[in-house]
């Protein structure tokens, strides 16, 4: 019987050890999506000034541009939280 609480406990253990290491796997990965999105968000708002917008209209139209970019990139952050640096 004693053996068995042992083994148990060993094995509780080391599952423990196992949910720390994933969860530290999932916070690097999380880091590595907001480094991703903040390059892109960088490359796209280089990118804006270059199509030439002018006028209220072109103006409406290059924010438009802007919100659909930041829905696009909410699709593939968890939680859906937009980190804008």
């Amino acid at each position: 019987m004693e053996e068995q609480l042992d083994e148990v406990e060993h094995e509780t253990e080391v599952q423990g050890w196992k949910v720390m290491e994933l969860k530290q796997l999932l916070q690097a990965e999380r880091l590595e999506n907001e480094r991703r999105l903040v390059a892109l968000q960088r490359e796209h708002q280089e990118k804006v000034p270059t199509l030439s917008l002018s006028g209220p209209f072109m103006f409406a139209v290059g924010i438009s541009v802007q919100v659909l970019f930041e829905r696009y990139l909410l699709a593939f952050l968890p939680n859906n939280q937009l980190v804008i640096q």
